[in-house]
């Protein structure tokens, strides 16, 4: 139920309210809601009706502001997604503020199954699935803008393409505003990124951008469709864990052209039409990797080249293609990126058997240092868990399943001395003392002896 207070006479909104009931089945499941969001628009557009909401008044702008930002280029990942541009766009404001999102995980995460890609009245609820502040502004104008970005948001905007320096001429287009700074005359100077451009514009800095205060204006009032006119979005900073979730897996080999995915030693098995239905059945999405060699430090996951020809076999294992083989039995290793419609991410590394046996081996040196470096007391305990990390680390089939075999390693002994009884009879008549060293190592034996003539005296005055 959606429930709207306000003002009838005017139309003005005040209090919306979401109440859902939820019923179990018979055998006790209940569903979940997850990502609840809500948008409202105008009945008409008028720059002169809009109303700022946030810290900074128009009277307190200072001269300058601007928010980081980090452009990418999805040009070349978004096969079937026809607004991928508009996806881009939000993808780039998380991005900016804080997030290391992937484009799909933008994309497919807050997806309108009925009206399918680019429904706007969708894309600020994406900012709000990975954490930030984020709200839709209608009646969006150069003030508006440059109050938002004083607050340290980043806005997107929709502009008619041939008004402002784009990648194209649409008329139907997308920018992003991340700075501006006000001239000794007067004259503000915005500057813009372009969601649309490719990697080759991005990498010659094509798709950035500067424009005035007048020159934003005609091009926000020029944007041709009414629907969405004057409707801004502001994307604040990061402020809680995103609800998209990255789940470790392992990618066991099954052969050089074949890996199944597990969690927690369960078997992931996809539908074998998973990327097909990505944009019609819950729960799908896209297979995605890229090269740990090309990957490049201090990056955002999503400036790297993605590969997207791992397909899933009828037994929902994966199929490895032949340049990816040659690339692992090169010794490069693989970032797999399994990313579904419903919030979640499986994240695994491929490797090939050449690379898997080699770290086995050093897996196993790691493991008999361990055993050689313990103290004769613990040995005994020691070997037991060297013996199970051994056993794990020659059946695994992956990276993961290695490393989890190592962290055994990291177990705490329980040493003689550290007992809790420490000092007391151990079985009504021997002392258990801590390992002497120096001459508190000397004066043990005299001690030892005195002991021992104490309990003969009373030993012979208990038979007197």
């Amino acid at each position: 139920m959606f429930v709207v207070r306000g003002s009838s006479s005017t139309a003005n909104v005040k209090d919306v309210q979401f109440r859902v009931l939820l019923r179990a089945d018979d055998a006790g499941n209940a569903p979940e809601v997850f990502g609840l969001n809500f948008t409202y628009k105008k009945s008409s557009y008028s720059a002169n009706e809009a109303v700022y909401t946030g810290k900074t008044s128009a009277g307190a702008l200072p001269k300058s502001a601007s928010v980081d930002i980090t452009a990418t280029s999805a040009y070349a990942y978004a096969n079937g997604m026809s607004a991928w541009r508009f996806e881009n766009m939000m993808l780039m404001m998380v991005n900016s503020r804080g997030s290391d999102a992937l484009f799909e995980e933008v994309a497919l995460n807050g997806l309108d199954f009925n009206g399918g890609w680019g429904n706007w009245a969708y894309t600020i609820f994406k900012a709000g699935l990975f954490g930030h502040n984020a709200y839709t502004q209608f009646g969006a104008n150069p003030t508006l803008v440059q109050q938002a970005i004083a607050d340290g948001n980043i806005v997107g905007l929709y502009v008619h393409g041939g008004k402002l320096k784009t990648t194209n001429s649409d008329s139907s287009s997308q920018v992003i505003v991340y700075a501006y700074e006000t001239l000794d005359d007067g004259t503000v100077i915005f500057k813009t990124v372009c969601p649309r451009g490719d990697v080759s514009e991005l990498t010659k800095g094509v798709v950035f951008g500067t424009c005035t205060a007048e020159q934003l204006a005609d091009a926000i009032s020029g944007f041709v469709k009414a629907s969405a006119r004057g409707m801004m979005y502001v994307v604040g900073s990061k402020v809680k864990e995103s609800s998209m979730k990255r789940v470790p897996a392992a990618a066991q080999i099954v052969d050089a052209a074949t890996i199944r995915l597990s969690v927690d030693g369960i078997t992931i098995s996809l539908p074998e039409d998973f990327v097909a239905q990505k944009s019609s059945t819950l729960g799908y999405g896209v297979i995605a990797y890229t090269l740990a060699s090309e990957v490049k430090a201090g990056e955002k996951l999503a400036a790297s080249k993605f590969y997207y020809d791992i397909i899933v076999n009828a037994d929902g294992t994966l199929a490895l293609p032949e340049a990816l083989q040659a690339k692992l039995a090169a010794g490069d290793t693989a970032n797999l990126y399994v990313v579904h419609n419903n919030g979640m991410t499986y994240t695994a590394k491929i490797i090939s058997v050449n690379t898997l046996d080699k770290q086995k081996s050093e897996a196993l040196a790691k493991v008999s240092d361990y055993l050689a470096n313990q103290p004769s007391k613990v040995y005994g305990e020691a070997a037991k868990i060297a013996n199970q990390a051994r056993a794990l680390i020659e059946a695994a089939s992956s990276i993961e399943e290695i490393e989890a075999a190592l962290k055994l390693l990291d177990t705490k002994l329980d040493y003689p001395w550290q007992d809790d009884n420490q000092g007391a009879t151990a079985g009504g008549n021997t002392t258990v003392l801590p390992p002497q060293t120096g001459d508190a190592e000397n004066f043990a034996p005299i001690m030892l002896i005195v002991m021992a003539v104490v309990l003969i005296v009373a030993c012979r005055r208990k038979r007197s």
